[in-house]
């Protein structure tokens, strides 16, 4: 996939509309509409809770931060309102907003949240959250594993503060580049990979994000390394990295193209090139 196609502004929206099913029915988030990674914190036991655990994280953040009850929190990138399920479960007088490129994940976010009874507590809307500009002040604006989609981290980090209420917290939960250039031949293919397969653009490290949070007004409050709450040797992940030679000829179909970018993410975390990390910021 050439870089002009991953700069086009539908791809991710592509992406997600043919294999969000997928991802729901075969990923172990089903039931908690995750679609982000498992982590096995402290006290999980089984796939519902490693796919909820990220929405937990999140919740303590908010008790910790002592935000009032009645907070309002926006979703950049939220897939079909997992987490904001999850939230508005643990805090019902929030009021909580997501944003979704896909119109794929847009519909199903609406129909969870009517059979889940939470359409006074959540509003979805189908946009891109770079520019789009809806009528939600935010105490919190939060991405997980959607940071890296964007075209422009600028735009990404400027839009979210544009919907966060002075002194707001931005939550962004993604993989970051952790290895110190030079980037040896290896390294480069796994990289290249990961970008193809899983439609990144923003792939970075955590200090050029950081640079470019501060010069959007944020300040970093906490930054936490979750990589080794997830599992890496699962036999699926082994089958997958035997067939990505094939696999890798065949990108153009989402389905091959994701799983040869989760085969990159397992071997480049597994190598210590890839981190998953936690940053939170302050405005």
């Amino acid at each position: 996939m050439g870089q002009d196609s991953l700069r086009d502004g539908q791809h991710v929206a592509r992406y997600y509309d043919s294999n969000t099913r997928r991802f729901l029915a075969l990923g172990g988030g089903g039931r908690s509409r995750s679609i982000h990674r498992a982590l096995w914190g402290p006290g999980v036991r089984d796939t519902h809770a490693a796919a909820n655990y990220i929405n937990v994280l999140i919740g303590d953040a908010v008790d910790a931060l002592g935000i009032d009850s009645d907070f309002r929190l926006l979703d950049f990138g939220c897939g079909v309102g997992g987490s904001l399920f999850a939230l508005a479960g643990r805090f019902p007088d929030a009021r909580l907003a997501g944003v979704t490129i896909s119109g794929d994940q847009y519909k199903l976010a609406r129909q969870y949240s009517g059979q889940l009874g939470f359409e006074s507590h959540c509003q979805f809307h189908c946009g891109d959250f770079e520019s789009i500009d809806i009528d939600f002040q935010a105490d919190m604006v939060i991405a997980v594993e959607s940071m890296v989609h964007s075209r422009s981290m600028k735009a990404f980090v400027e839009n979210a503060a544009r919907h966060l209420k002075p002194r707001g917290n931005l939550i962004v939960v993604d993989d970051f580049v952790v290895r110190d250039p030079p980037l040896n031949p290896n390294d480069e293919r796994v990289l290249a990979d990961f970008r193809a397969g899983w439609r990144l653009t923003s792939l970075t490290t955590v200090p050029a994000f950081v640079a470019v949070a501060e010069s959007a007004g944020f300040v970093l409050d906490e930054s936490r390394d979750l990589s080794p709450m997830i599992r890496l040797k699962r036999p699926r992940d082994r089958f997958i990295a035997a067939t990505r030679p094939f696999l890798r000829r065949l990108t153009a179909v989402p389905m091959c193209a994701n799983l040869v970018g989760g085969a990159a993410l397992t071997r480049g975390t597994r190598i210590g090139l890839l981190g998953y990390r936690w940053l939170r910021f302050k405005r």
